[in-house]
């Protein structure tokens, strides 16, 4: 059921050295298994061929009521991949969300990710959300909130392991294995 499993984390402070980044809490992606070529996170690829993305609190950024606004969401500073909507507090580990469905961005430019309006992406994060695994469901933007129910019950787990041991280097960043 999952399409697409990356792995976005906090680069080692000699990582981040080796390879010129400064930014202490941008989120990398370094590893990823696709069971089918997934392209809805392309726009985000920079000159280098690296995606990286940046945790920022919704309010900022989202224009929506208090109460249907997550607290966080994944931006590159000019578009929004998700919202991180965590609705069972038993579990905050694990979130639910899906691209922007508007045509356009705020500031008027086509929306690169509504071609994949209908997608839903469930979340695993760790405590100080310096690793996020994002795991794609093409086509499940509807059925999202299922998905991540199966997912706080420990459903997809062995998917979820298995999809972990076939992942690959993303973008071969110095330093990282």
């Amino acid at each position: 059921m999952i399409d697409a499993l990356y792995l976005f984390e906090v680069l080692p402070d000699e990582v981040r050295a080796q390879n010129g980044i400064r930014s202490k809490t941008r989120l990398d992606l370094t590893r990823c298994t696709e069971r089918i070529q997934y392209s809805g996170i392309e726009s985000f690829k920079n000159h280098k061929g690296q995606i990286y993305l940046n945790l920022c609190p919704s309010k900022e950024l989202i224009q929506a009521n208090d109460k249907r606004r997550a607290e966080y969401c994944l931006s590159d500073g000019k578009k929004n991949l998700s919202s991180l909507y965590v609705v069972n507090l038993e579990v905050p580990e694990y979130a639910f969300g899906y691209p922007n469905g508007r045509p356009k961005l705020k500031n008027g430019d086509p929306n690169p990710l509504f071609p994949y309006k209908n997608d839903g992406y469930l979340f695993r994060v760790n405590a100080d959300y310096t690793r996020i695994e994002l795991m794609v469901l093409v086509g499940e933007r509807h059925h999202i909130s299922y998905h991540y129910q199966r997912l706080t019950e420990g459903e997809y787990e062995g998917e979820i392991e298995a999809m972990r041991a076939g992942t690959k280097l993303f973008y071969p960043y110095i330093g990282l294995d």
